[in-house]
């Protein structure tokens, strides 16, 4: 064993001048956990390396892969390939873990990293300065990338609604999260949706169309829900312009869209039936004129009651009736055509 021990010893020397590519995977890891074994927890930078290779080549042995998390730093890949390695067998170093993380936010997330972030925070001892970065990282990649992360994720942002962190894009990804799971809501959700709904109707002047979504679940002012709302996406920083007609007039109107988020554009009013005849949307600087990507939404049945619905009503009435009047006007003339036609040819 002795002269085993110094033969390992005098190949692990030789690594350095000539190099360790040619070594065979089995050789490879031998030379290595020697090292290791004499090293202890003393930092080799090419002990790193070539626990780093051989790690590439396929080798997970414990003891590599748990010198490679105290000292080796890669790309994003590298370090969530080691972290993975690590966790198949139950292991846990959190400076490792935060290095990880720290490398994630570097390169941008993308939601494979996400299981990381799982494991640090349900951790006892975290850093928070870490996980809010994380976060903010990850609203921007479910908002700009239109991703459905994991439900730790909403928790994470429910958590900071709780404390009065209302930031528009943490309002639109819970209520766009549980709007499909309205049925199963819970008293904890249910809470959080009201508060957004009391900052929204209270607090400024614009509310989220997403928010009708939960009309089943809280109630909204009818003054609100007698409000048509307009939806466009365009490149943030944008003067986007609504233009609308009003069929009895044939005046056009305009208004300037609200860019509630990052490249999403709101317009809401009390419009009646008859001012929407037709609509499109201009952005300054173009030409073009938007029709099919412009959403219109309403949600008068909710408003039954309400001063504008009577008179939406009776407008919209009144246009029925003249309607059949011309209706009527018209089948007049049609049988006095077809009772005075054959006199006339005759």
């Amino acid at each position: 064993d002795t002269d085993r021990s110094r033969g390992l010893g005098d190949v692990y020397k030789r690594q350095e001048q000539y190099g360790y590519q040619f070594l065979d995977k089995q050789q490879l890891c031998t030379i290595c956990l020697y090292a290791l074994t004499t090293l202890s927890a003393r930092r080799s930078e090419l002990l790193v390396e070539m626990c780093e290779y051989a790690f590439s080549r396929g080798e997970e042995n414990s003891e590599i892969v748990a010198y490679l998390q105290r000292y080796f730093h890669g790309t994003k890949e590298e370090m969530l390939a080691i972290f993975e390695a690590g966790n198949k067998g139950g292991m846990y170093d959190r400076i490792f873990v935060e290095s990880v993380l720290k490398a994630c936010i570097a390169d941008g997330v993308d939601g494979t990293e996400f299981k990381v972030f799982s494991t640090y925070i349900q951790q006892v001892q975290t850093d928070t300065a870490l996980i809010d970065a994380m976060l903010v990282e990850y609203v921007n990649f479910a908002y700009e990338q239109d991703q459905i992360l994991p439900e730790e994720f909403y928790e994470l942002i429910g958590k900071k609604i709780d404390i009065g962190k209302m930031d528009w894009m943490y309002q639109q990804l819970y209520l766009d999260y549980y709007k499909d799971k309205k049925e199963n809501l819970s008293d904890r959700c249910k809470g959080r949706i009201e508060k957004i709904k009391d900052h929204q109707v209270v607090q400024t002047d614009h509310v989220l169309p997403v928010l009708f979504q939960y009309l089943d679940v809280i109630k909204l002012p009818k003054y609100l829900c007698a409000r048509t709302f307009i939806e466009f996406r365009a490149k943030s920083g944008q003067t986007v312009i609504f233009h609308f007609m009003d069929g009895t007039s044939a005046a056009w109107k305009e208004e300037v869209m609200k860019e509630l988020l990052p490249g999403y554009y709101v317009f809401s009013a009390s419009i009646f039936d008859h001012e929407l005849n037709d609509h499109y949307v201009t952005i300054e600087g173009e030409e073009r004129r938007y029709r099919d990507q412009v959403v219109v939404t309403d949600h008068l049945k909710y408003c039954k009651g309400s001063r504008f619905y009577e008179l939406n009503e009776l407008i919209r009435h009144q246009q029925d009736g003249k309607l059949q009047m011309m209706m009527e006007e018209y089948a007049a003339k049609t049988m006095m055509v077809q009772f005075i036609k054959p006199m006339t040819e005759e």
